[in-house]
């Protein structure tokens, strides 16, 4: 008989819990087998996603990449279009500018014209007496309808197209006018 080692409980000790002994250890080996694989089995697949997931930060990048070169491209190309734009209003502006000097230079000679008639007109009749409450021509009357959406004052314009009176005052007024017509027209063409 196996003699159990004193401090043991009864029915503890000897061949067959030497037995039971062996039998856990080799259940426990084996759980520890088992865990050991489980182990072995979520690295491989944490080490397969980490190469899925590296995988999918390069492709990130190089998306990154492609985007930044696109909206590289993008803003060059919003910029030349800006350019053009600036380039059209300029042009624009340029063109209008001229248009209003055009007709600001129209206005005026259409002004000189009724001043010259009104000058001719005034000397043929400064030779005859003049008539009661004042010689005047229509053109004195066009004169003052012509002034009204001119920007710069033209008083001597304005003198004429006022009144009649003598033709020879008229022919004074008139010849008054016609330098100012002149130095306007010089001024907006920048002589």
């Amino acid at each position: 008989m196996v003699r159990r080692p004193a401090g043991l409980p009864a029915g503890v000790g000897g061949r067959r819990d030497a037995h039971a002994m062996d039998t856990f250890n080799v259940v426990v080996s084996l759980i520890l087998v088992a865990a050991a694989l489980v182990t072995v089995w979520f690295a491989w697949q944490a080490a397969k996603e980490g190469a899925a997931a590296a995988r999918y930060a390069r492709e990130t990048v190089q998306v990154s990449q492609d985007v930044a070169a696109h909206t590289s491209a993008t803003v060059e190309a919003v910029q030349e279009v800006a350019s053009h734009a600036r380039a059209t209003v300029e042009a624009s502006q340029a063109a209008l500018d001229g248009a209003e000097r055009a007709r600001r230079v129209q206005q005026i000679r259409d002004i000189g014209q009724l001043a010259e008639t009104t000058f001719w007109k005034a000397a043929e009749a400064s030779d005859y007496e003049s008539r009661s409450g004042g010689w005047r021509v229509p053109e004195q009357n066009w004169l003052a309808q012509a002034l009204v959406g001119i920007d710069s004052p033209m008083p001597e314009c304005t003198r004429l197209a006022e009144g009649g009176g003598d033709p020879e005052i008229v022919l004074r007024k008139a010849s008054a006018a016609r330098s100012e017509v002149q130095a306007a027209l010089r001024n907006l063409q920048g002589l």
